[in-house]
């Protein structure tokens, strides 16, 4: 049989055909301080792959496009109608995956000391045949960064336990590890199965949780919480605190990940927090403690020629929460002055330095292809409340910046969120009214509805937000999993739900050039 010490596993179910970043980082940390044996699983593709008949069709589609793609302009309507039938079978896998697991954490947390749910979890003891096969890993390593994620990861770590007992030690981090370990650390069924939870960034941890193993000494192993070695229950947190910052960061490692499956666009980040970082409902800001550490261009450069070198790859996603306008030109002016030919796409902060013609023009010229910005709502009272960047911006502002950003050709996405709290029903209409008045300009809007979240302001201090009750006992809320709440004022989350149906309905009547609407 094989060896393998260390095994990283990417749990499925998500519907996306973009590459994950989490793991290829910490494989490329790993690799930098010389920890070479390290195996990727992707279980994520490998049940894909039991999805019938979405997944041959996936794969028929993703063959024309990849032949049709280069054929020029004449047949640019038959892609961008291949392209659509990909994401309507990507969102008929996600249907059918998140239709057959427990949707709330109390739920998932429940399901791990039942029989039920057999029928994956057969699934999953298949598609651990290669692993099983192998030699017992000294350390499993479960990366979970999607709610839809955290019933696979367990569930895996179930069967990793059955099938090894205390022989497999097992690891779970990334951002869902962050914002539920009040409840993960108190669930004595997860007690048994996860031996080690890394919060925040975990390339130093686990470099030092893979080296320390041999001595079973955890305590000085930054954002780690270890099993107390004298009560039995609990878990303890080092008490120290580790932050990659950007400018360390390294050329991300895709080994174990297959490059016929996925997208041809390679994710990147150069940043650590928001720029802005004050959003009262964003409970990303509060897991890097509302801190912001923005990379160079010369590292950000570097990267890019690393990926070129390795992957001979050209189109970009840069995963930050949100590109300054000052990075953005700098980005451009370096990326056209060295002649580096990329397609590049980034999320940007809605600001009125995007009403000049010509920096948005040389954004395109630079390889820029689209934006995505949280419009969230056009009620000037609420994105005061919300405490949004652009909340001094007027309407006539924010058509001329989505007019000037569209006229360079860039293509752009809005997303917006209904039931944020005291909202009416009528601020909710006039945000819709506005996106249905000004179809052409943008190419695609996202909606969702309002998620309470735990280290998010508006959670924090629910008074000041007209919130009554939070029913914290357990997260079912969304495709967040938040926290069902009272207010005394504006729209319930009931009536936000169907609210946000209906404004679905209505976009899916108006956008008549298939525009993708995503909920």
């Amino acid at each position: 049989m094989t060896k393998s010490k260390f095994v990283m596993i990417w749990p499925p179910f998500l519907a996306s055909n973009i590459f994950p970043l989490s793991i290829p980082f910490l494989v490329s940390y790993l690799k930098q301080k010389g920890v070479g044996d390290v195996e990727v699983y992707d279980m994520n593709i490998a049940y894909w792959k039991t999805i019938k008949p979405h997944w041959p069709l996936y794969m028929l589609f993703r063959r024309g496009y990849g032949i049709l793609k280069n054929s020029g302009p004449a047949l640019s309507f038959v892609c961008d109608f291949i392209k659509g039938k990909m994401s309507e079978v990507l969102e008929n896998m996600e249907t059918k995956g998140k239709g057959s697991i427990p949707w709330s954490l109390s739920d998932i947390l429940t399901s791990l000391h039942q029989d039920g749910w057999l029928y994956e979890r057969n699934k999953i003891r298949l598609l651990l045949e290669p692993v099983f096969t192998k030699e017992c890993p000294a350390l499993a390593c479960i990366s979970i960064n999607y709610p839809e994620q955290i019933f696979f990861a367990l569930t895996i770590a179930r069967e990793l336990k059955e099938k090894w007992g205390d022989n497999i030690h097992i690891v779970a981090g990334g951002a869902q590890v962050t914002k539920h370990i009040g409840y993960l650390i108190k669930s004595e069924d997860v007690y048994r199965l996860i031996d080690f939870f890394v919060v925040r960034d975990g390339e130093e941890p686990l470099f030092r949780l893979i080296k320390g193993f041999a001595n079973r000494d955890f305590s000085n192993i930054p954002n780690l919480y270890h099993k107390d070695p004298n009560k039995a229950g609990v878990y303890i947190f080092s008490g120290s605190h580790f932050c990659l910052y950007p400018e360390d960061f390294t050329v991300p490692d895709f080994s174990g990940f297959d490059m016929g499956v996925y997208d041809d666009i390679f994710p990147l980040i150069v940043s650590k927090g928001c720029p802005w970082g004050q959003c009262a409902f964003c409970s990303y800001s509060g897991m890097h403690d509302r801190k912001f550490y923005g990379g160079s261009v010369e590292k950000t450069l570097e990267v890019i020629r690393g990926m070129e070198n390795k992957y001979g790859s050209s189109s970009f996603y840069f995963l930050d929460d949100a590109l300054r306008p000052a990075f953005l030109r700098s980005l451009s002016e370096s990326l056209v002055r060295n002649n580096i030919k990329i397609s590049w796409t980034s999320s940007i902060i809605l600001s009125k330095e995007f009403e000049d013609p010509e920096f948005c023009r040389f954004l395109k010229q630079s390889g820029l292809s689209s934006v995505s910005f949280g419009l969230e709502s056009v009620s000037r009272r609420l994105l005061k409340l919300m405490n949004k960047y652009h909340q001094d911006l007027d309407l006539e502002e924010i058509r001329k910046i989505l007019a000037v950003i569209k006229s360079g050709g860039i293509c752009i996405s809005v997303c917006v969120f209904f039931g944020f709290p005291t909202e009416t029903r009528q601020e909710a209409k006039a945000t819709l009214d506005f996106l249905l008045g000004n179809i052409d300009l943008f190419d695609e809007v996202r909606m969702q509805t309002f998620c309470l979240e735990d280290l998010a302001p508006v959670f924090q201090e629910p008074e000041k937000f007209k919130i009554t009750k939070i029913y914290t006992q357990d997260k079912s809320v969304g495709r967040r999993l938040s926290y069902r709440f009272e207010t005394t004022e504006g729209m319930t989350q009931e009536e936000t739900f169907k609210f946000t149906n209906e404004a679905l309905a209505i976009f899916q009547k108006a956008f008549k050039k298939k525009r993708h609407v995503e909920h």
